[in-house]
Order: C-alpha cells, then structure tokens, then sequence
C-alpha cells in the first residue's frame, strides 16, 4: 500500500479538526437584523440570544427576557469539560455602529453560588464559552489518539497482506 495516502489523511485529519474550533469573530460584519422581542403563548416577553464555544447546546436560543446566568446554563445544557468559565464574553450592540464586550466570571457562581459578576442579558446578545490551554490540548491529544490508531490497525493489516 502506499504510505503518503496515509500520511496525507493522517495531516488532512488534523488539519481538519483544528479548522473547526477556530473563528473570527468581528463584530462590525455581523450586524443583526432580527427581532428583538417576542412573545410566546402565554404572553411572556421573550428574546433571541447566540451562544457559542464550549457549551452542550450552542446556537440561537428564545429565551424569557430576563433571564440570568444561571437559568441559561441549564437551558444550554451546561458548558462543556474544558470551557473557561472564568471568560464568559457577551458581546452587545450597544448602537448601529459600536459594540460592547463584558466578561463574565461564572467561576465563582459555579463554586460558591455568587452571583455578584451576573448581568441582565439583552436581546441579540451573543455569548462565548471559551476553552481552556488544557482543554485544547486534551482534545488535540485525542485526535493524535485516533490518528495512531488508525495508523496502527493500517500496519496491522499491511503486514497481514505482505504475510511478515
């Protein structure tokens, strides 16, 4: 078998994998133009929020106006092993064209149940779990994994054809 077909899927594995965490995020092109409130069928007041990064259920969610830090863990299913919970970012448009960043500590809210870095979310707001050094390098360090394995069952099996 040729071993640059490998090699070339063993890079275009990780070259892959690390594609796909990274983002740009430039708040300047991406003006939102959607509602910014709405009711749902009893008559509460509700508002469309982005969260994104290192939680179990990233993506535009309606949510109850008002809602705090702590309602929203549990609606997005909590963040991920590896989330900096320390670095929570809310980006905000705070006019056509400027916008605001605010980090969040939601350390200790986690650990002691304070809730003194909480503020109230806003229509459109867009929040970041980032990840952590250690949880970067442990997911790279599973993809290595998955990598060795399948170059290991690729030897396995060229060694069983050739009959070594």
């Amino acid at each position: 078998m040729n071993y640059n077909f490998i090699v070339l899927l063993i890079f275009s594995n990780f070259l892959y994998s690390n594609q796909q965490k990274k983002g740009n995020f430039n708040s300047g092109a991406y003006r939102t133009t959607s509602p910014k409130y709405s009711t749902n069928l009893d008559g509460d007041i509700m508002i469309y929020i982005n969260v994104l990064g290192e939680v179990n259920s990233p993506g535009r969610h309606l949510v109850s106006e008002g809602i705090d830090f702590a309602t929203l863990l549990s609606q997005i299913g909590g963040p991920k092993n590896g989330a900096n919970m320390s670095k929570v970012k809310v980006f905000r448009n705070s006019s056509e064209k400027t916008s605001e960043v605010f980090i969040i500590n939601l350390k200790k809210f986690i650990k002691y149940g304070d809730r003194s870095d909480f503020m109230i979310i806003k229509p459109n707001d867009t929040i970041i779990f980032p990840e952590t050094i250690s949880g970067f390098i442990f997911s790279r360090i599973n993809n290595f994994n998955t990598i060795l394995s399948l170059f290991s069952i690729y030897v396995t099996l060229y060694r069983g054809y050739s009959g070594q």
